[in-house]
């Protein structure tokens, strides 16, 4: 219960900014307002607090591959795991791994098919495509967005990606 309460005001907060962002401060303050947890949820808690505050600050990469993919596989929480899973492709394409951060990109995407993280790490993986030169898998992945997600942000301009990809076909 506090963990689905944590998440659905996070997603109202992102929702909220202008650039789908939460400050670091905003963040502690949501993660430890909730003081009476059964042991279980304070665990779940605060290892999704630690993994967020990461993701948040933009230095995935202090953390180990180890801990975010065991987040991801074993988190209650399918939308933070689906986050940790993209952090891992973004720490990937950081070291020029663009073939792995593209399938961590996927499964990112994968993991939670809702309108806020699907078509954001559908769009990544693309462009990841393309930067490693498979027009057609990235065009697959455009079209995915504009079928599937089509009010989503990353919709309302899919099609210059789309457009982009083809030419380069």
């Amino acid at each position: 219960e506090h963990t689905e309460r944590l998440n659905d005001k996070l997603m109202r907060k992102m929702a909220a900014s202008t650039n789908g962002k939460i400050s670091e401060e905003e963040l502690a303050k949501m993660c430890y307002e909730d003081i009476w947890l059964e042991p279980e949820d304070a665990l779940e808690l605060g290892l999704k607090c630690d993994i967020l505050k990461h993701l948040v600050r933009g230095d995935v990469l202090s953390l180990s591959k180890n801990e975010i993919e065991e987040f991801a596989n074993k988190g209650k929480d399918v939308i933070i795991s689906s986050m940790a899973l993209g952090a891992l492709g973004d720490a990937n394409l950081e070291l020029g791994n663009t073939a792995e951060a593209a399938k961590y990109y996927e499964s990112a995407a994968a993991k939670s098919e809702n309108t806020f993280t699907s078509p954001m790490y559908l769009l990544r993986s693309g462009m990841t495509y393309e930067m490693a030169g498979n027009y057609q898998k990235a065009v697959e992945l455009y079209k995915k967005i504009k079928s599937e997600y089509p009010t989503s942000n990353e919709a309302f301009s899919i099609e210059k990606y789309i457009a982009r990809a083809q030419a380069e076909m």
